[in-house]
């Protein structure tokens, strides 16, 4: 396991983590490391997400290119409600 030691932060910033971390009954410690935790899997999410977009998009193109445009689903759904 990694150690960090973070320099300059804004007081205000500590008070609001010293509140949080007596309030859930954790050590500041304990709090830092939960919210890093939790900022890092969101961020592996997000990338994620970003390439699964990205291919989804190429496979569109490429399905676009091979049977020219499709109609959308949406439409035919929205259609088929209004008869």
């Amino acid at each position: 396991m990694r150690s960090y030691s973070i320099r300059d932060v804004p007081e205000k910033v500590h008070t609001v983590l010293k509140q949080e971390s007596a309030r859930t009954h954790r050590s500041l410690n304990a709090l830092v490391t939960s919210i890093l935790t939790e900022f890092a899997e969101e961020a592996r999410r997000r990338r994620s997400l970003k390439v699964t977009v990205r291919r989804m998009a190429a496979l569109r193109r490429k399905i676009q290119k091979r049977r020219g445009l499709t109609s959308d689903s949406g439409e035919l759904a929205a259609e088929d409600r209004r008869r």
